[in-house]
């Protein structure tokens, strides 16, 4: 009866753990990977799923509107009034910038 030939990949043997340590860390790696493992992965993933639909559902505070205000106190008085234009007394304020019509 012939040995069965060990698999070649390209120039490299392949080569498995001797049968002593396979047997002995193998049953440890599969009950740690079946019994432990992938029960807590499964746990995570569940509990993700069910905070993540009432964080998603939250509602958020009402948004401020724009505030007006005089444009007195963000331009000097002469600007206000010239020959060929003139600014409104109330100003609205967009992103801390004044919006002069």
């Amino acid at each position: 009866m012939t040995r069965p030939r060990k698999p070649v990949r390209g120039n490299l043997q392949v080569r498995r753990a001797p049968a002593g340590l396979r047997g002995r860390y193998g049953v440890f790696l599969e009950f740690l990977t079946r019994k432990l493992i992938m029960p807590l992965v499964r746990l995570l993933l569940l509990a993700f799923a069910v905070s993540a639909a009432p964080l998603l559902a939250a509602t958020f505070p009402p948004i401020e509107s724009m505030p007006t205000v005089d444009a007195a106190t963000l331009l000097p008085v002469q600007v206000l009034d010239g020959s060929a234009y003139s600014v409104e007394r109330r100003v609205p304020v967009v992103g801390y910038m004044g919006q002069f019509t």
